[in-house]
């Protein structure tokens, strides 16, 4: 359910919610419309950015801890090569990490992304001879400065450290 990681999510939600204040707020319509338009044209602006900087440099091959960059993802062209936990709530079983080294060989994985909130003890144990990178993607922005620059702050945030996989 990370949907906001599809920046044109919320160009779109820009939209509806400049919509939604004007009804409720009809003196000052003109201002929400304005604003709303405003913040699109640069969500439109770093998508562009964002897709030609992937599509210059690709990414390598990488993990996640769990599966919840598909939106992001999508949107700029790159993929997962699997996740250690099925969920954001499971534990994996004995038999998937051992079947994720096994991947992470075959497959000659180089990077691995976690999240703040996760223990490493299970990125250690895969990193049996070292050859991957850990990288702390935080999809909450847990550390950045709320205000009006904190969406493109974020969605740039995980843009950089996904890059970190070079």
């Amino acid at each position: 359910p990370h949907v906001w990681l599809d920046p044109q999510n919320a160009v779109y939600w820009l939209g509806e919610i400049a919509d939604a204040l004007a009804v409720l707020d009809t003196a000052n319509a003109d201002f929400y419309q304005s604003n709303a338009k405003s913040a699109q044209d640069a969500l439109i602006s770093l998508n562009t950015e964002i897709a030609a900087e992937f599509h210059a440099a690709p990414i390598k091959s990488f993990i996640v801890y769990h599966d919840a960059y598909q939106y992001f993802e999508n949107r700029f062209g790159i993929t997962a090569d699997g996740a250690i936990a099925p969920a954001d709530a499971q534990r994996p079983s004995a038999a998937r990490l051992a079947a994720l080294t096994r991947h992470l060989k075959e497959e000659e994985i180089v990077c691995i992304f976690s999240e703040p909130q996760f223990k490493t003890g299970l990125i250690n144990a895969l990193e049996t001879d070292g050859g991957l990178s850990h990288f702390v993607i935080d999809p909450l922005g847990s550390e950045l400065e709320i205000g009006s620059g904190f969406y493109t702050q974020l969605i740039t945030s995980v843009k950089t450290t996904i890059q970190g996989c070079q």
